[in-house]
């Protein structure tokens, strides 16, 4: 799968940025929609789902509690989840709005209600097929598998973005880890278009035999082939074991990390939990 989004002009895909007034959304993946939008030139659509849940229906009693170890005085008064909700709702979508508008991006809101992959799925056909999902909640044990559905159900979407929870200082560099010749080309235009005037591509090979590496390694040499921007990483096959990106993007601290989902280097649910920990900039990922 090609990692892209449309332009504005072509209304044919955009960065869709799923917000939920349930979670806290990370300001890392907020500022990936973004600068993806950006450089890419299209437009951002904020998506929040208010499906029901039993916390709906229930008033939540609200209490004074003092600092000074007094005691805790009860208040009569209450407010509902929903109006905690949508005041979350109305942050989340005014920080989006800042970042866009200093980006100068256009930018749109949906609310809906259902399940959210179907909603997705519907809203990638609707405009479509060249949309880039960012998924703004902190990661979590569950988000594999939440990546896992929507790029197995939402065929309008190229890639879905993440990021986790840390917010240390990044450089301007992107990291490219390639698996196979399919999804080389495009990995690399989307590493081009996401790079800063400052940065350099970062490229590295995941293969679990010598032979793959080798073969990976040389098509990628000779696409990127006097471009001092592709600064390439010489290392060695996995042989399946896992972990084995960890501690270099770890110490080059990219702004962005295009891998494919599913494959050699996030194949099983715990690698993309470790990666995201330890990780500092957000995540592109696509098929």
């Amino acid at each position: 799968m090609i990692a892209h989004v449309a332009e504005a002009s072509e209304a044919s895909g955009r960065v869709l940025l799923w917000l939920e007034p349930d979670a806290v959304a990370m300001p890392q993946t907020v500022n990936a929609a973004v600068a993806i939008a950006s450089a890419y030139a299209a437009d951002i659509e904020t998506l929040v789902l208010d499906a029901p849940s039993p916390c709906d229906v229930v008033d939540v009693p609200a209490a004074h509690v003092s600092l000074l170890g007094k005691s805790v005085q009860a208040s009569p008064s209450t407010f509902k989840t929903n109006d905690r909700r949508e005041v979350l709702r109305l942050r989340q979508t005014r920080d989006v709005v800042e970042a866009a508008d200093r980006a100068h991006i256009r930018i749109t809101h949906t609310l809906g209600r259902g399940d959210a992959i179907d909603r997705l799925a519907d809203m990638c056909l609707a405009r479509g097929p060249w949309n880039i999902i960012a998924v703004s909640r902190p990661p979590t044990p569950q988000m594999p598998g939440l990546i896992s559905a929507i790029l197995a159900n939402v065929s309008g979407a190229t890639g879905v973005v993440v990021a986790g929870r840390s917010s240390v200082a990044r450089a301007a560099d992107i990291a490219v880890i390639l698996e196979d010749a399919e999804r080389m080309p495009s990995m690399l235009r989307a590493a081009e278009r996401l790079l800063g005037p400052a940065g350099r591509i970062h490229v590295m090979i995941a293969a679990e035999t010598q032979a793959i590496y080798e073969e990976i390694e040389g098509q990628a040499r000779l696409i990127t082939a006097d471009d001092a921007r592709f600064l390439h990483h010489r290392g060695a096959p996995s042989f399946g074991v896992p972990g084995a990106f960890d501690a270099e993007l770890f110490r080059l601290k990219p702004s962005f990390v295009i891998a494919r989902f599913g494959g050699t280097l996030l194949g099983q649910p715990r690698a993309l939990t470790r990666l995201l920990a330890l990780a500092p900039g957000p995540m592109l990922l696509v098929r």
